[in-house]
């Protein structure tokens, strides 16, 4: 593989890691917080959601990095 091309391959790997790792605890967060606005234990709601999005985020990253690796490892 070129340099080039090896460059875009991890440049669109790490916006993907970025829009995993960041976008779905934040979405998941916000979530939570507007469903228990009026509750108490508000914060641990929010706190729990994002934990729960980090390891969504980081295991679909993990699924789209074996996939490279097999793609790559089947191109050669």
């Amino acid at each position: 593989m070129s340099q080039p091309d090896e460059r875009y391959r991890q440049l669109a790997l790490f916006t993907v890691i970025v829009a995993e790792v960041v976008v779905t605890p934040t979405l998941l967060a916000g979530v939570m917080y507007w469903l228990f606005r009026d509750h108490s234990f508000r914060n641990l709601a929010v706190l729990i959601a994002a934990l729960a999005g980090l390891i969504i985020g980081f295991y679909r990253v993990s699924l789209i990095q074996k996939k490279m690796r097999k793609d790559e490892s089947g191109k050669q």
